[in-house]
Parts: C-alpha cells; sequence; structure tokens
C-alpha cells in the first residue's frame, strides 16, 4: 500500500508540473504575440507619423527644419523614390509613399532623433538631434526645430509653436530684457505700468489714465518714437497733447511740412530752439 501511495505521488507530480509547464508555453506565446502586435502597430504609426509630418510641413512658410523624436528603439530607416521605408529586427518591411516635396535618399539607424531640413521643395532626412547638427545654440530660432518640446537653450522662442506663455505675451525682441524670460514671454508684472507721456514699445506696456486704457502712440515724424496716451491724445515726440489723430497738426505739434499744419491758424512747421530738444520742427 506504501509503494502505490508513492507511485501516486509521483504521478500526481508529473501532472502538476506538465500542466504548468503547458499554461507557461501558452502565457508566453500569448505575451509574445501581444508584444509583436503592439510593436508592430508602433512601427507602422512611426512611419505614418513621419511622412504626414513631411508632407504638411512644406505648408508652414519659414519652417526650415523640424526635429522628430523617433518613438522605437531598433530600426533602419530609408528614404528611396520619394518612399520612407522602415525595417524593424524579424519584422516585415514598411513603407509611406510621399504625396508632396522631393525626399532625399537616405539611411539612417537607431537614432533617438531624426532632423528634418526643408529647402526648395526638397526635405533632407539626417540621423540625430537637430542643434547637435546645427551650427549653435541659435539652431532652434525662427521655429526651425518645430517638435514639440520647446528648447531655449538653443535659441527657441514663444514665436515657435513648441513655447507657450502664461501670460500669453510674446515679444522676444522687447527691450527690457528684464521682464522676459528665456522664451521670451512677458511677465505679468511688466503689463500695464507705464503711466501717460512714459516712452514705449507696444500697447500692452500702457496702463489706464481716466478710466481709459491708453495704447503706444507713434510720433508722426518719427514712428519709431512712441508714448503712452489716452484715445484723444496724440503723441508729439515728448508728451502726449490734444490734437486730431491726423493732419493737419495743432499749435505747438511736431510736424514735417508746412502743409500739415493746415491753413486756420495761420501756422507754419518752423525750426524749434536749441533750448527745445523735443523734436527740430513745430506747427507754430
Amino acid at each position: 500500500m506504501k509503494g502505490i501511495s508513492i507511485l501516486s505521488e509521483i504521478i500526481l507530480a508529473v501532472g502538476i508540473i506538465a500542466a504548468a509547464s503547458i499554461f507557461f508555453i501558452i502565457g508566453y506565446n500569448f505575451l509574445g504575440y501581444e508584444t509583436t502586435q503592439s510593436y508592430s502597430f508602433t512601427q507602422t504609426r512611426f512611419l505614418e507619423d513621419l511622412g504626414n509630418k513631411i508632407d504638411t510641413a512644406y505648408a508652414f512658410k519659414g519652417i526650415t527644419t523640424v526635429q522628430y523624436k523617433v518613438p522605437i528603439g531598433v530600426y533602419t530607416l530609408k528614404g528611396q523614390n520619394n518612399t520612407l521605408i522602415l525595417k524593424t529586427p524579424g519584422k516585415e518591411t514598411d513603407s509611406y509613399k510621399l504625396f508632396s516635396g522631393k525626399l532625399k535618399d537616405f539611411e539612417v539607424s537607431d537614432k533617438k532623433f531624426l532632423c528634418l531640413h526643408f529647402f526648395n521643395k526638397t526635405v533632407t532626412v539626417e540621423g540625430g538631434n537637430c542643434s547637435d547638427l546645427g551650427v549653435g545654440k541659435d539652431f532652434c530660432a525662427d521655429s526651425r526645430c518645430v517638435d514639440g518640446v520647446c528648447t531655449p537653450e538653443y535659441g527657441e522662442t514663444c514665436k515657435s509653436p513648441d513655447c507657450n506663455c502664461s501670460s500669453n505675451i510674446c515679444a522676444p525682441d522687447y527691450s527690457k530684457k528684464k521682464c522676459l524670460d528665456e522664451k521670451g514671454c512677458v511677465d505679468k508684472s511688466c503689463v500695464g505700468v507705464l503711466k501717460r507721456n512714459d516712452s514705449c514699445e507696444y500697447d500692452w506696456e500702457c496702463g489706464v489714465y481716466n478710466g481709459n486704457k491708453m495704447s503706444c502712440k507713434p510720433s508722426k515724424i518719427n514712428p519709431s518714437n512712441k508714448g503712452c496716451c489716452p484715445p484723444d491724445e496724440v503723441w508729439n515726440g515728448t508728451q502726449c497733447t490734444i490734437g486730431c489723430l491726423g493732419d493737419p497738426c495743432d499749435s505747438n505739434e511736431e510736424c514735417g511740412t508746412a502743409g500739415q499744419c493746415g491753413t486756420s491758424k495761420d501756422l507754419k512747421c518752423n525750426p524749434t530752439t536749441t533750448e527745445f530738444s523735443g523734436y527740430e520742427k513745430a506747427c507754430c
């Protein structure tokens, strides 16, 4: 009886091991199938997304270079006869025919980034980060690295669709650099703070005067000379004055020709005195 009991235990143990092996094989194959399917889906999406990005990039004027992050690690990508050809280990070759432009032949393997250069309806694809392939830290200026990632360290500013401003005011060329962050976005503390007769560059700098929002108005003679003035005043070069918004000029207002001064007040466009440094000529 004891021998039969031992034999039964051995048979039971062998049965358990066999069943476990079967479940392991089935599970492994199922997992492998799922991984293969997922990888193939990523491979197809990568090729379609890259192809669409190249096709649509031709519509954006001024964009000369686009950086693209590759979603798979091991691959070989070729460009041949205006077609993208993708090969990954153990998978069938996939392809995408471009609809626009001309693709220069290339071959890239296992790079994390692709750098796409557009020029005269021709695209050149290089493997690597665009900033590393470029000419310096300002390579990404002028929206040349549009890839969904803001890279101010390479010169990309809020003018690029990659970089957003919390203040919704983008002015990377603003002279008051202390008001800007690294992307060229204006700090909210610098918005609407200038008073009447303050020199300005943009409308958003000007505050409120007598309940009215002021704007940054240019001088008629020198448009680069601007000042914050209420809606019913004009900027004469040094201060805001009550006057018509167009010609003719009022008395003592800056002028360029006699015709600007009108005839109703018999005003002439005369040179100002040496003691007055605001502008060279005025209606008087």
